[in-house]
């Protein structure tokens, strides 16, 4: 029964074939929950950097080319957020050309346009939804909602739909402080 030649016996064979099997199943499950959690924490980043960039034109007059001329807007830039239950989800960048602190759309300049990964949504804007937060220069102070009086946060909830987790942006209308978590 038992010889002394060099190899594989068939049930050796298949024993290794199913443990390769199930450790290539567990790295390939867990490696698309990370990537769903990437395109998350990436997308969470984005919109944090948005809210920066806005800020840093508010702090340094970027100016806008309007009716033939360079311009600060004299409302400030500010950034449209609403909430989308449906993929693809946008966020508008504007420069407030009228200064009532809002984003009405004709009177406005539209800047930049950022759509947010199919299956991540913008569950959730307070203190509600539509916001917009507008910097105004040159300090630049935060009003949110036409309210410039520093007493409150905005916070925008990201979800994937994927795998239903969230991230979180805040911004403190006080010091202008921008956390992603």
């Amino acid at each position: 029964m038992f010889t002394n030649e060099k190899g594989f016996s068939l049930l050796e064979l298949m024993v290794s074939i199913t443990i390769f099997a199930m450790i290539s199943t567990l790295f390939l499950a867990n490696f698309r929950g990370g990537e769903n959690q990437r395109v998350l924490k990436l997308s969470a980043q984005n919109v944090g950097e948005i809210f920066r960039k806005t800020q840093f034109w508010a702090q340094h007059g970027k100016t806008w080319f309007v009716e033939g001329i360079d311009q600060v807007p004299s409302g400030g830039y500010g950034i449209f957020l609403e909430v989308c239950a449906v993929s693809p989800c946008q966020i508008t960048v504007f420069g407030d050309l009228d200064g009532e602190l809002d984003f009405d759309g004709v009177e406005e300049m539209r800047g930049e346009e950022y759509i947010l990964p199919e299956d991540i949504i913008v569950e959730s804007v307070s203190p509600i939804s539509p916001t917009e937060v507008v910097f105004k220069p040159p300090l630049p102070s935060v009003c949110v909602n036409r309210d410039c009086s520093n007493i409150g946060f905005v916070s925008v909830l990201l979800r994937n739909l994927k795998n239903n987790s969230t991230a979180t942006i805040r911004l403190d209308q006080k010091t202008g402080q921008i956390s992603v978590n």
